[in-house]
């Protein structure tokens, strides 16, 4: 603390801070930087893009999970349901790329078509996204849910994680995912993907916007259960 100044003041960047758009709040937050006594970076990377200063007056902190979030116990890879591929997070397709999921998914459903993509959470791209899902003709593989009040619950059985964003700051979902046993694939996007995953040893890690990758990495996965097994130990 300040002590007689009053209270210290820490600040947190919590996504890209290269995407942020210009904006009456971000010329504010920039001007309230050189007023800070701290700062939380959610990565290494994220912290070089950061004045001198505040990487001296900062700290790298992941994000984390609530104790009450994280399963008491990992299904069983032999009990999971490894026809069902989930993904989480606002239907967004800036930063999400839920439409080149889809497309990824179309591709992958060619040569697996049993499998079922089941896709959590709400946004402004939700009418979009249906129109996709219709034009592939896969009403009945592709599940919007929308949101879920314990989507851990919802996902924590399942056989495969997919996250295609273009940025992240330190993807929560992911990291709930990986905390399931989840075997994930990834965008290898700036920033936290590769600061969780371990390419081909605690998930896969795949270019952004690489349609044909993702659906590569989803065959991986799903035609190689010991490959799969090894990801979600």
């Amino acid at each position: 603390a300040r002590g007689q100044a009053g209270p210290a003041l820490v600040c947190s960047e919590r996504s890209n801070p290269v995407f942020r758009k210009e904006s009456a709040a971000v010329k504010m937050e920039r001007l309230l930087l050189s007023h800070v006594d701290g700062f939380i970076f959610q990565t290494e990377r994220v912290k070089t893009l950061f004045p001198e200063r505040l990487q001296k007056i900062g700290a790298v902190i992941h994000n984390g999970l609530f104790s009450e979030d994280i399963p008491e116990e990992v299904t069983a890879f032999a009990d999971r349901d490894h026809k069902a591929i989930c993904a989480v997070g606002r239907l967004n397709n800036d930063q999400k790329a839920y439409d080149v999921m889809f497309k990824a998914f179309a591709l992958f459903h060619e040569s697996h078509p049993e499998h079922v993509l089941n896709v959590f959470g709400r946004g402004v791209d939700e009418p979009v996204l249906r129109q996709l899902i219709a034009q592939l003709g896969l009403e009945d593989r592709i599940i919007l849910h929308g949101n879920r009040p314990h989507v851990i619950g919802e996902i924590r059985d399942m056989g495969m994680f997919v996250m295609t964003s273009r940025y992240e700051g330190m993807p929560n979902a992911l990291i709930e995912a990986m905390a399931c046993g989840l075997p994930c694939v990834c965008t290898d996007c700036d920033f936290g993907p590769a600061e969780l995953i371990r390419d081909g040893v605690s998930g896969l890690l795949v270019p952004v916007d690489d349609v044909a990758a993702i659906a590569a990495a989803m065959e991986r996965i799903a035609d190689d259960p010991a490959q799969a097994e090894k990801l979600s130990r």
